[in-house]
Order: structure tokens, then C-alpha cells, then sequence
């Protein structure tokens, strides 16, 4: 009879502790992702980009793209390290589809080192330790509508790691790492990664051995 109630006494604690072990193991369940986060892993992300859907040009000629390179990218960036905000920065007054008017255009914009009104910004960038910011590189630099979210967020950056990454059909970064980090200097900057544009789609070992990397 002792034997018994001893059994039945234990069966209980070891069935309240499975469903104890359950309960835990759902406050720190985290989305499965591709790759240990190394280095971001305590760290906030914030993943700011700019890009251009339209004209875009390739060795190939100039195709017309629904997504741009830049934003194929920013997404690589977070479904690999499986976190981050992605954000992106868009003007108010949108940019030609067409390929060479979008050019023009920007040219102007550099020349009279213009700050195009934005959609949105992000409100909050204390909410983040490690901002990555991607763009196309126009005219040998970063567009305009970074250096405006720059300008309006400028105090913001300062004590931030940031990240840059950019694509580009063989400027590489052009000035835009100079460019970027005179216009930050309160923030840490970590090593980037500027790719061809049109090899995006098939840079992910690339895109994974550079983030590894980060620390």
C-alpha cells in the first residue's frame, strides 16, 4: 500500500515538472534561424536601406525591377542573422522609374546637395544598438534621402555600431564610406560589404561569410 501512494506521489512531481520545463521553455522560445547570431546576439538591430524600383542598370542593359537590389539585400542581411527592424527610407516625391531620368534627377540633388523630403523616419533610435545602412550608390555616393534621415537623425547615431552595405554595378563604395562616416562621427563603424547589384540574388554565401564575421 506504502509502494503504491510512493509511485502515485511520484508520477505527480514528474508530471508537474514536465509541464513546468513546458512553461519555461516557452518564455525563451526564439525563431529558428540559419546561423548562430554571434556578436548581435544581445545586440538591438535596426536594418535602414534605401532603394529604387524601376530602371536599374545591369552588364545586360537596363531591366526594370519590382524590387530593388538594395532591398533584396537588406532582407538577406535579416533573414540570416534572424533579427532585426528593417526600415526603408523613401522620399516623398518618388524617383523616375526610367533608369536615366532617375539619374538626372539625382545628379541635381548631389550638385545642390539637396535633403528630399521623407516619408517616415524611424521614431525611436535609442530602441537600437546596431543600425546596418544600405544603399545604391549614385553618383559615387550614398542617394539623398540617406543624407536627409542622416540630418534629422544625426544626435541619434552617436554611441551606435553601425553597418554599412551597399550595391553597385563596379564603383564599389565609391565616397560613400568617407561620405558616411564624416557624417557620423559619434558613431563605431564596423566592416560592410558592397556587392554588384545584379549579383545579389546569388551572393548569399558572400553576404553569410561577412556577417559571420561581425563581432
Amino acid at each position: 500500500m506504502v509502494k503504491h501512494i510512493l509511485l502515485a506521489i511520484v508520477a505527480i512531481v514528474a508530471i508537474a515538472g514536465v509541464t513546468a520545463c513546458g512553461n519555461k521553455a516557452k518564455k525563451v522560445e526564439k525563431p529558428e534561424t540559419t546561423t548562430p547570431q554571434r556578436g548581435l546576439d544581445d545586440k538591438r538591430v535596426l536594418i535602414l536601406y534605401f532603394t529604387h524600383h524601376g530602371g536599374t542598370y545591369t552588364p545586360d542593359g537596363i531591366v526594370n525591377q519590382t524590387e530593388g537590389n538594395t532591398e533584396l539585400m537588406a532582407k538577406k542581411i535579416a533573414e540570416y542573422i534572424g533579427k532585426g527592424d528593417l526600415f526603408r527610407i523613401e522620399a516623398v516625391k518618388a524617383y523616375p522609374e526610367d533608369y536615366q531620368k532617375c539619374c538626372d534627377v539625382a545628379k541635381v540633388e548631389l550638385e545642390k546637395k539637396e535633403l528630399p523630403e521623407l516619408k517616415a523616419v524611424v521614431e525611436k533610435m535609442e530602441d537600437y544598438d546596431v543600425i546596418f545602412i544600405g544603399y545604391p550608390i549614385w553618383w559615387g555616393t550614398y542617394p539623398r534621402p540617406v543624407a536627409t534621415f542622416i540630418d534629422q537623425k544625426n544626435q541619434e547615431f552617436n554611441g551606435k555600431t553601425v553597418v554599412p552595405f551597399s550595391t553597385n554595378e563596379g564603383s564599389d563604395w565609391g565616397e560613400s564610406l568617407t561620405d558616411l562616416k564624416a557624417a557620423l562621427p559619434g558613431s563605431k563603424f564596423l566592416p560592410g560589404l558592397a556587392l554588384r547589384g545584379s549579383k545579389v540574388k546569388e551572393s548569399d554565401d558572400e553576404i553569410h561569410r561577412w556577417l559571420d564575421q561581425i563581432k
